[in-house]
């Protein structure tokens, strides 16, 4: 198909000429394990001055299985540490990965550790990457801001935030893809990952976007500024 059609059809609003300011949240696709990607995202925000909001599934997929080690190792110290970059912070949500992932190391039993493995994880790397499960528990499922929900899947339609179950937020897609009126109380619009896009573009509707544009296929990782609502791309 061809590009312009496809930027079309999911009424892409990318910027080139970002401008960040101090205070913006910028909230991040799935970086699955990307870590060439995650630092050259890293490189364009420096020194700005924004908060960083990762929306879960930063590890799984990865091209190398120490890459998703990188990856949380960076993102660990850049919670710890924003302002070494010159972030004035940075969070992470829970994602449908990182739960599996911790079904795994807290003994669920060998399904569990398959389905983790065969999700594209890093079993070679899971000594390494238990480390990191305390912080990675400690994730929330999603934060709100001004009527923009930020979260990693999405909610379930006609059910009030505090009463969406842990599975709804972190692996729904029907019927919250399809719903033209999401009828949650306090929630006008939905910043999501988790299903990703293979042509390297987000999908933009009324009441949601999805920035998850499949940077372990596409090559391409996506943000989302929440004060000008302009989206950006590193890679690609």
């Amino acid at each position: 198909m061809d590009p312009e059609i496809i930027q079309k059809y999911y009424q892409m609003s990318i910027t080139e000429d970002n401008r960040f300011f101090p205070g913006d949240l910028v909230a991040v696709g799935d970086v699955h394990g990307q870590i060439d990607l995650l630092w050259e995202l890293i490189k364009l925000l420096k020194d700005t001055g924004v908060s960083l909001l990762f929306l879960g599934d930063l590890i799984d997929r990865a091209k190398k299985p120490e890459d998703d080690v990188a990856v949380l190792n960076v993102i660990k110290n850049l919670r710890e540490e924003p302002g070494l970059y010159g972030f004035t912070s940075v969070e992470a949500l829970r994602g449908n990965h990182e739960e599996m992932f911790l079904r795994a190391v807290e003994g669920f039993g060998l399904t569990s550790y398959s389905d983790w493995a065969c999700n594209g994880g890093s079993y070679q790397m899971f000594e390494e990457m238990s480390q990191h499960a305390g912080w990675l528990d400690s994730l929330p499922l999603y934060k709100l801001i001004d009527k923009t929900l930020y979260v990693h899947a999405g909610v379930r339609p006609w059910v009030n935030l505090k009463q969406q179950t842990k599975n709804d937020l972190i692996w729904i897609r029907e019927p919250f893809h399809q719903a033209t009126d999401l009828h949650v109380r306090g929630v006008k619009r939905v910043v999501h990952g988790h299903t990703p896009n293979f042509c390297g573009f987000p999908v933009v509707r009324d009441n949601r976007i999805c920035i998850d544009t499949g940077a372990y296929w596409s090559g391409k990782l996506t943000g989302y500024n929440h004060r000008s609502g302009e989206l950006f791309q590193v890679g690609g």
